[in-house]
Formats: structure tokens, sequence, C-alpha cells
């Protein structure tokens, strides 16, 4: 998160930090993802763990 902030502050081209901005968000998504199943996976194997 600080490296994306850094980035944005530091001078450049305005379609970097778009991209960068774009690539942040798919990266969420992907992690939201991710968690959503394993979330999904460790209820149907049962919380007898």
């Amino acid at each position: 998160m600080i490296f994306s902030e850094n980035r944005f502050a530091r001078p450049g081209s305005c379609s970097r930090a778009f991209s960068n901005e774009v690539e942040t968000v798919r990266v969420k998504k992907l992690r939201q993802i991710k968690f959503m199943k394993l979330r999904s996976d460790f209820n149907q194997s049962g919380t007898s763990m």
C-alpha cells in the first residue's frame, strides 16, 4: 500500500499512475476472491478444527 502511494506522490506520467491504480484494484479483487474461496472451503470442510 505504502509503495503505491509513494509511486503516486512521485511526479510522473498520469497514464502510469492510472495503470498502477488499475493494477492495485485488480490485485485487491483477486485477493478478495481468493479469501472468499478459502472461507467457503473452510465452511464446507466444517469447523471441526
